[in-house]
């Protein structure tokens, strides 16, 4: 149902934004109580969120860049491994 499924996306999103921002990003979605969606926005100072989208298709993870911030949409089929590919993939895109 959808208190499911909200349920499982919310623990994806919190998941995303906390190891984001240990990557140094900047969560640009709201996150407040009341405030949350699916949708996560991502910020980084000499971050090119295109090319970083670009490079992340390569391995099959699909995320777009949207007014100069990174998006990506979690959903409740996807899982934490997911996010976590994810996460290490941004990672190995900001070493130099």
């Amino acid at each position: 149902g959808i208190e499911q499924a909200w349920t499982a996306i919310e623990a994806l999103t919190a998941r995303l934004c906390e190891g984001a921002v240990r990557l140094g990003f900047t969560v640009v979605s709201p996150r407040g109580e009341g405030r949350r969606s699916g949708i996560v926005s991502l910020a980084r100072e000499r971050f090119d969120p295109a090319a970083a989208a670009r490079a992340l298709a390569q391995r099959n993870i699909d995320v777009a860049p949207r007014r100069g911030w990174l998006r990506v949409s979690p959903h409740f089929y996807n899982q934490p491994d997911q996010i976590a590919a994810l996460l290490d993939a941004l990672a190995d895109l900001l070493k130099p």
